[in-house]
């Protein structure tokens, strides 16, 4: 049997969405990024949470050029235009007029 169906056969069921190897949640994560913050001695007027970092990711890549559509592909999006946020969209804008 193979390798890859052994593991599957042992885990099935394990974690909350079938994956072989579970993602942590947004909880999870936002604690880690939390425990982060407070180690490097940032201080921020609002929490950082794990999808303040995923806009800061898209807006970083926007500005250095990357096309939407790259981008879009990247963060999971099946419609380029989904989940642009206005400054994003400010930004992209922005970018490519140039």
């Amino acid at each position: 049997m193979e390798i890859s169906k052994l593991i599957i056969g042992k885990y099935r069921g394990v974690t909350r969405n079938d994956f072989v190897f579970p993602m942590p949640s947004n909880a999870t994560c936002n604690t880690y990024i939390g425990k982060l913050i407070e180690k490097a001695g940032i201080v921020t007027e609002q929490k950082v949470t794990f999808h303040t970092a995923r806009h800061t990711f898209a807006t970083m890549f926007l500005t250095e050029g990357v096309p939407l559509e790259s981008l879009s592909k990247m963060m999971g999006h099946k419609n380029i235009s989904k989940n642009f946020n206005s400054k994003q969209t400010l930004i992209a804008e922005f970018v490519y007029q140039k």
